[in-house]
């Protein structure tokens, strides 16, 4: 049986994922950039924001 807290992981991974495409084809559409911190600092801020600091 899945728990509470394993679908909120699993629904905020999605959402992770989700900006990361969305980052991804930002920068590939500016034709600069670098992904490296974006990509670092996705899993913490949407964890920050749609879980913490509803």
């Amino acid at each position: 049986m899945i728990t509470q807290h394993e679908e909120q992981v699993s629904a905020l991974s999605k959402l992770a994922t989700s900006i990361r495409r969305r980052d991804l084809a930002m920068i590939h559409h500016a034709g600069i950039g670098h992904i490296g911190g974006d990509f670092s600092a996705i899993d913490i801020l949407v964890t920050l924001y749609f879980a913490v600091l509803r």
